[in-house]
């Protein structure tokens, strides 16, 4: 194949199109193996799908992918970040899942998991601390000094509900973390 033979063009589910050069392919290697660009050891090499138009059908007809997911995909692998919000989730999971798997997908997935785990855990307010693992206190604005000398409590945010204020004095919610035989 000449460096001009190895930029095609592919149809997506959605009638969308992007062009592929497989000099410059960032992509998994399991794509190429789908499209019939790469035999997988000693299995039957696929066959290059394509239409009158000599795109590359695959995406289309034969596995189900959205130019969404493409573009997700190639933008997560280029851009080595993920691009948050449900839908880019859904679409690079489901597209990840589809190829069988990058491994450099799973390790963005893996950080992106432990990311929400942490925020998950680092609750602003009371109500949020689901696994009860913080002593909270309302704190004045102008008791908020008094506890300038515990390095252990921390300053979350504004009380925004008025069963904590009667004075109508702005409040904090202080908080430090439960020793373990708090917890217990």
């Amino acid at each position: 194949m000449t460096d001009e033979e190895k930029i095609f063009t592919l149809v997506f589910n959605d009638d969308k199109k992007r062009i592929i050069n497989l000099n410059t392919f960032i992509g998994s290697e399991m794509i190429l193996i789908l499209l019939g660009f790469k035999q997988y050891d000693e299995m039957k090499k696929a066959k290059i799908r394509k239409n009158s138009a000599n795109e590359l059908i695959y995406f289309k007809d034969y596995l189900s992918v959205s130019s969404d997911m493409w573009d997700i995909y190639m933008c997560t692998l280029k851009q080595g970040i993920m691009y948050k919000g449900e839908e880019n989730m859904k679409n690079l999971i489901e597209f990840n899942e589809i190829i069988g798997g990058d491994k450099r997908i799973d390790m963005l997935l893996e950080e992106y998991n432990k990311e929400m785990i942490i925020k998950e855990n680092n609750p602003k307010e009371p109500n949020l601390d689901l696994k009860e693992e913080f002593i909270w206190r309302p704190c004045s604005i102008s008791r908020i000094r008094e506890y300038e000398d515990y390095d252990e409590w921390t300053c979350t945010g504004i009380i925004k509900t008025s069963k904590h204020n009667n004075n109508k004095e702005s409040l904090f919610w202080m908080r430090k973390k439960k020793l373990k035989e708090e917890k217990e």
